[in-house]
């Protein structure tokens, strides 16, 4: 089954590793990420997470 990747989901492959594997195994296994929620992302890493874009694009290079 393919599912559409929501943007907590991203967030949580940035967190604690055993979270953070869980969300990247259903996301390399299973998930669509849209452009939307890349571009959700990308924003909530700079606002929340407060990191530079170079951090960022290479976390959203990392998904």
């Amino acid at each position: 089954m393919t599912f559409v990747i929501d943007t907590n989901l991203l967030i949580y492959t940035q967190g604690p590793v055993s979270k953070g594997d869980i969300a990247k195994e259903s996301i390399f296994t299973r998930g669509v990420v849209g452009v939307q929620v890349l571009n959700e992302f990308a924003a909530v890493l700079r606002r929340e997470f407060e990191l530079k874009w170079n951090v960022s694009a290479g976390a959203i290079a990392d998904v």
